[in-house]
């Protein structure tokens, strides 16, 4: 089958090792469904991955490449012996497990536990654009910040939303919004970005190229309850978040780039956490669980529905050329919203 995958490790930004190669297709096995891949999306665990960031062990081979990509919509193919959840010929959609073969390929390998079905309203580009962004919010809200699921609950809570109009951000705002109820205060510093999160649902924005507490307060907004930072984290930003939480609330981050002082936390009782949706698909096998899929599904059923919105913003033909271009454009920093590759013209 047709991949694009790299055979050598390459210095961050640098892409030059990503090419277009053939390598074996898999069999659906155990809970595993060989998922027809037909649209992905870029995400920044893809460029990072692609360095070894993460400084993974496992070695791409020359007869299987590192194949990445964990954001895809497709159809089933074919089911394993061992899965209930998905027939032959359902449409799908999926983040995936960062520690097997990603989708930037004709074909891959899922565990059904952590898919959902694709909103039946949107196209296979369009439903490529959902699952990672909504599964990293769904779960830094639900089982790291511990909001309860309920606007009632919530309100006249307040939280702040981080990463301007970038994937996690947009979904995070929406979500926040229209599904816990919450009064959301989003980031951007361009005018372009400013209107796209305001059309996610944010009911105030702030530049996050000045002092976020700051602007927040000449709101009238003395603290927040809330903060989902879906960026880099400094140390200088992270001693402003705990300045700007309330006592007892909670700091999540996708991605902590310095060392952070946590005895900040401690005069005000403030929770912090790392955010990662690869923590599930990783552990199935010593705890399985069906969450990813269950969330996948209510976010389908709330897209169809009309409450979310897909976030894509920009479609290519999937080549290695074209899959080249969106990893730099999602490395800069500066994409609004998400972009997908289809395998259909």
């Amino acid at each position: 089958m047709k991949a694009f995958a790299v055979k050598e490790y390459k210095p961050f930004g640098d892409l030059s090792a990503l090419q277009e190669c053939e390598i074996p297709k898999p069999k659906a096995a155990g809970n595993d469904l060989l998922v027809r891949v037909k649209a992905v999306a870029t995400n920044p665990i893809d460029f990072k991955r692609l360095a070894n960031l993460g400084k993974f062990e496992e070695a791409y081979t020359e007869e299987q490449p590192l194949v990445v990509g964990w954001d895809a919509s497709g159809i089933v193919e074919e089911v394993g012996d061992e899965t209930s959840l998905f027939r032959v010929g359902d449409e799908v959609m999926f983040a995936g497990d960062i520690y097997r073969p990603g989708a930037f390929a004709e074909y891959v390998l899922v565990d059904e536990r952590i898919v959902g079905k694709k909103p039946a309203k949107l196209s296979f580009g369009e439903a490529a654009a959902i699952p990672l962004t909504s599964l990293t919010v769904w779960e830094a809200m639900a089982d790291q910040l511990k909001i309860p699921e309920s606007p009632e609950a919530n309100k006249g809570k307040i939280i702040l939303i981080t990463g301007g109009a970038g994937g996690v951000a947009s979904a995070g705002v929406q979500i926040a919004k229209k599904v816990f109820g919450l009064t959301v205060i989003g980031t951007a510093s361009r005018p372009e970005t400013t209107k796209y999160i305001k059309e996610m649902g944010a009911d105030y924005i702030v530049n996050h190229h000045e002092s976020i507490s700051k602007q927040v307060r000449a709101l009238g907004i003395q603290n927040v309850d809330y903060i989902l930072h879906g960026v880099s984290l400094t140390p200088e930003l992270f001693t402003e978040f705990v300045d700007l939480v309330k006592p007892f609330g909670g700091i999540t981050s996708v991605w902590p780039s310095g060392n952070v002082d946590l005895f900040q936390l401690f005069w005000k009782s403030i929770t912090f956490s790392a955010t990662l949706m690869f923590t599930r698909p990783a552990n199935l096998k010593n705890e399985p669980t069906k969450i990813q899929h269950e969330v996948l599904e209510k976010v389908s059923k709330l897209t169809d529905a009309g409450v979310l919105v897909s976030r894509r913003e920009t479609t290519y033909k999937l080549t290695v050329e074209n899959l080249r271009k969106a990893l730099e454009a999602q490395a800069s920093g500066k994409a609004i919203g998400k972009t997908t590759l289809t395998f259909d013209d």
